[in-house]
């Protein structure tokens, strides 16, 4: 086998930008996406897309597994326990998880170096300011690739994972308790934002915490770049697909070529006046938001 020994090739004068992911778990969901969100901006990543899901499908939570077994993470014992933590096979409709997708140069191991070792008693032994700081090794709160090899593997049973996310059913009179609202948040950001949609993201994620709601579902799309056209086109978005049928202001935001895209569905008492006021506070940066809410809901 002939080996390309160029210096183009050895010292290549441009380090491709990489695609990796991060899977939040519960019970520290939120915390740690706010924290993740916050590292993308600090550290130069650009957010391609960021997911709320019921759990991961088997296959794909097998390839998460065995990646952890051979770390030296896990122990071959664990997966009944692995399979509970990140929702494989779960029915209960309340278990929810995040992935989210990223992408900047040398993306693998530099977001792996961020999230430190997989157990979290480990950083905290050494004092290393990570962002896993779940409860243990099974349950650590975050999960990504560790190599290059993984996260082409885990991308690709991913992107199955993540093209299935969407809203049909989540309006049903009969599904609300009483006193309870539900509502959703599209908002558009344009490529010419002084903010990046992690920031928003960040952002509304954040002023909603404060009033206690329930995120039901989440899906924000970073500006159409190169990478996040390829990554779209393995992982498409039928939520957007949902809201183009539903509305014609989503159509057009959606359909937005150039834009990035924000979905948010929240659940609880005062739940439109929540949202407003949220979308109220990045109205500045994506003047295209609009919060839908059923008939259902008082306004």
């Amino acid at each position: 086998m002939e080996h390309d020994l160029t210096l183009e090739h050895m010292f290549p004068k441009e380090v491709p930008v990489e695609v990796t992911f991060a899977i939040l778990t519960p019970p520290t969901v939120d915390a740690v996406l706010r924290r993740v969100l916050s590292a993308v901006d600090q550290h130069g990543f650009s957010l391609v897309d960021a997911v709320a899901l019921g759990g991961l499908r088997e296959s794909t939570a097998r390839l998460l597994f065995e990646q952890e077994v051979a770390d030296g993470h896990l122990r071959a014992e664990d997966w009944t326990e692995f399979c509970e933590a990140v929702g494989c096979g779960v029915v209960e409709k309340t278990f929810r998880l995040v992935c989210v997708v990223l992408a900047r140069r040398n993306a693998v191991l530099k977001f792996a170096q961020l999230c430190g070792h997989g157990d979290p008693s480990v950083n905290q032994l050494h004092l290393h300011a990570a962002l896993r700081t779940g409860r243990d090794a099974i349950r650590n709160g975050i999960r990504t690739a560790s190599s290059h090899t993984s996260a082409s593997a885990l991308l690709d049973a991913l992107a199955v994972d993540l093209g299935s996310g969407s809203l049909p059913t989540l309006f049903e009179a009969d599904t609300v308790a009483q006193g309870v609202e539900r509502t959703y948040l599209l908002a558009a950001l344009p490529k010419t934002s002084e903010v990046s949609v992690s920031s928003a993201l960040r952002e509304l994620h954040t002023e909603l915490a404060k009033t206690g709601l329930t995120i039901l579902t989440l899906r924000a799309r970073g500006a159409l770049e190169s990478f996040t056209k390829c990554w779209m086109s393995r992982a498409p978005h039928t939520m957007f697909d949902h809201l183009q049928s539903s509305h014609p202001a989503a159509c057009l935001l959606a359909g937005a070529s150039s834009d990035a895209v924000i979905i948010l569905a929240c659940e609880g008492p005062h739940a439109v006046l929540h949202v407003r006021a949220a979308a109220a506070s990045v109205r500045r940066w994506a003047p295209d938001i609009h919060v839908y809410s059923p008939e259902t809901s008082t306004e």
